[in-house]
Formats: C-alpha cells, sequence, structure tokens
C-alpha cells in the first residue's frame, strides 16, 4: 500500500472557494468573481478599484490594476504600462484582449 503525495492546490479560484466554505475564515475572504464583462462592470462599480489577476500564477506575474476614474473613464495598469478608456466597453474590450481565452479572476 502506498502513500499518495498530495499535491499542491495551483487554482486561486478553487483555492477560494475552498475558504469560503469555512465560516470563521470567510469574513476575511475579498469578493472574487471569474474574470467576464457582467462581473467586471458589477466589481467595477461597487468597489472603484480592483485586482485582476491569473487564476493559476505566481510572483504577482499577469496581475492587472483595474481603476474607474469617473462614472465615464476607466483605467488599467500592468507592470508599468497604463491606459485609459473613455468608455466601458472599449475598457473591457481591450481587458479581454489581455486575458486572451486565459482564466482570471476578479
Amino acid at each position: 500500500m502506498g502513500i499518495e503525495k498530495s499535491q499542491p492546490l495551483r487554482s486561486k479560484w478553487l483555492k477560494t472557494k475552498q475558504l469560503i466554505n469555512n465560516d470563521s475564515i470567510k469574513p476575511f475572504i475579498p469578493d472574487t468573481q471569474k474574470f467576464n464583462k457582467v462581473n467586471l462592470k458589477s466589481m467595477i462599480a461597487r468597489y472603484g478599484m480592483l485586482y485582476i489577476k491569473p487564476e493559476i500564477g505566481t510572483h504577482g506575474v499577469g496581475v492587472i490594476k483595474a481603476e474607474m476614474e469617473n462614472q465615464q473613464n476607466f483605467a488599467y495598469q500592468m507592470n508599468k504600462k497604463r491606459l485609459t478608456f473613455n468608455s466601458f466597453d472599449s475598457f473591457h474590450k481591450s481587458l479581454a484582449h489581455v486575458v486572451n481565452q486565459r482564466s482570471y479572476l476578479i
């Protein structure tokens, strides 16, 4: 009979889902949603500033800081590059291009 080695849980989404099932930890877990247009729109309106992260990754690689500067202007920054947009749709379209079919979390 062999002993199974446990594999590290790499998915931030699965880790979050596990943590929010613990009532004592749940209050300390930030609101986390999968990246999509609906979630981006509701969360940017609610919080004004967000971090968008690859579901799997380490060391801050691929992390995007997104902000609503006012009701009509949006911006995001990746590394030292900052882009500003005058509509939510253009903001989302650009972010969706950056994310490019990979799984990201807000």
